[in-house]
């Protein structure tokens, strides 16, 4: 009879709890960054105090090579440094990975409710808001042509807190509030009426409104005194004289002087072609009758073969 070994394994599972409980070592790094820096030095020792002439094109090239080996020698100590901290890194960079895991779970949850909440809140305010406004046009008259039910409404009708019958009584109330100030006003004899209602369908305010109206009043009445005083001023003001006619001279006129002739200016065109000869005479007769300026231009001679 034989028998065959089994492997057993069990897989621990931790009870679940609120509470993060972390466990972790401190890396120690052990490097030889004394002796890297030591080299270093050595290897930039020869370029310390160089002095780079531009002008001069081998101490161009010289500065050129010089930038280029410096830069080479950083690349691999650069590399270790990567490479180091990647690897240092990697199990925190996985920690904080599972960390915001957990949290996405229960942002999820919690987005999922606040999503149903808001929408359930739209749903809520927007029924009390429709009640509200058919309650408004029952009791509020001609003021609900006017004025618009946002302007009445207060916050804590919206909430859930309240009952809507509370709420439409209360609306009621102060509809029928606004309703008999603005009955009031209509039945005063105000001259800017137009203006103090106005006033009334921004502040829900009867004093609002008269007190409208009394600026407006007195802005007028000021106008008024204005345009009164400039009246008086002008009906004070002196008449002013009257020019003083012209007086007919006696002096003899003066002997009026024929005027000259006017002065033309013209000028003369012409092209034909003849000799040098020729030239010279046309140039000759032209200021023999006193044309002067004339310029005669000679551009080439007639040649016989």
């Amino acid at each position: 009879m034989s028998s065959e070994a089994v492997e057993v394994t069990a897989e621990v599972i931790e009870e679940p709890t609120s509470e993060l409980s972390v466990t972790y070592t401190p890396a120690v790094i052990d490097d030889n960054l004394a002796a890297v820096e030591a080299w270093v030095k050595s290897q930039v020792e020869p370029y310390r105090g160089a002095v780079i002439d531009y002008d001069d094109d081998e101490r161009r090239k010289e500065a050129r090579k010089a930038r280029s080996d410096l830069n080479k020698m950083k690349d691999p100590i650069k590399a270790d440094l990567k490479r180091i901290k990647d690897a240092y890194m990697a199990p925190m960079a996985a920690f904080e990975g599972r960390v915001k895991g957990i949290i996405g779970i229960i942002d999820t949850a919690r987005d999922d409710i606040d999503t149903q909440f808001k929408a359930g809140e739209k749903a809520f305010k927007d029924g009390r808001r429709a009640a509200l406004q058919k309650e408004y046009e029952a009791v509020a008259g001609p003021v609900a042509d006017l004025i618009p039910l946002e302007s009445f409404i207060e916050t804590e009708w919206l909430a859930p807190k309240r009952s809507e019958e509370w709420a439409c009584g209360k609306l009621a109330d102060k509809a029928a509030e606004a309703l008999d100030a603005y009955s009031q006003i209509m039945k005063l004899d105000l001259p800017f009426k137009d203006e103090a209602v106005a006033r009334f369908c921004e502040t829900l305010s009867f004093v609002e409104a008269i007190k409208r109206n009394s600026e407006l009043e007195e802005e007028r009445a000021r106008m008024e005194e204005f345009r009164a005083a400039q009246a008086a001023v002008a009906a004070q003001a002196p008449e002013p004289e009257p020019a003083p006619r012209p007086v007919a001279s006696t002096a003899p006129k003066p002997e009026q002087q024929p005027e000259p002739d006017p002065i033309c200016r013209w000028s003369l065109s012409t092209q034909f072609e003849g000799t040098r000869a020729l030239a010279q005479q046309v140039a000759a007769a032209l200021k023999g009758l006193g044309i002067t300026g004339a310029a005669i231009r000679f551009e080439g001679e007639v040649r016989h073969e």
